[in-house]
């Protein structure tokens, strides 16, 4: 599971107490929303399918860090 998904487990559990809500694997998420298993799925790099509605629940910015001696800070390559 990934990092950032436990916390927001928990504090929806927190917040709704009485909504059945499940971890499982990706490849079977997209299989149990196409067939109305389950209502809703949540997952990483998720592929395009015709048959569902993707809404993206948030954006990162990874950063590259090195040393100012370092051939990758140049400021022509930025």
């Amino acid at each position: 599971m990934d990092y950032r998904v436990g916390q927001l487990i928990i504090d929806f559990y927190h917040q709704f107490p009485k909504v059945n809500l499940m971890v499982i694997a990706l490849i079977d998420i997209l299989r149990q929303v196409l067939e109305s298993e389950v209502d809703i799925g949540i997952g990483i790099n998720v592929a395009p399918n015709d048959r569902l509605v993707t809404i993206p629940l948030c954006k990162e910015e990874y950063v590259l860090t090195v040393s100012k001696r370092h051939p990758l800070a140049n400021p022509d390559l930025h």
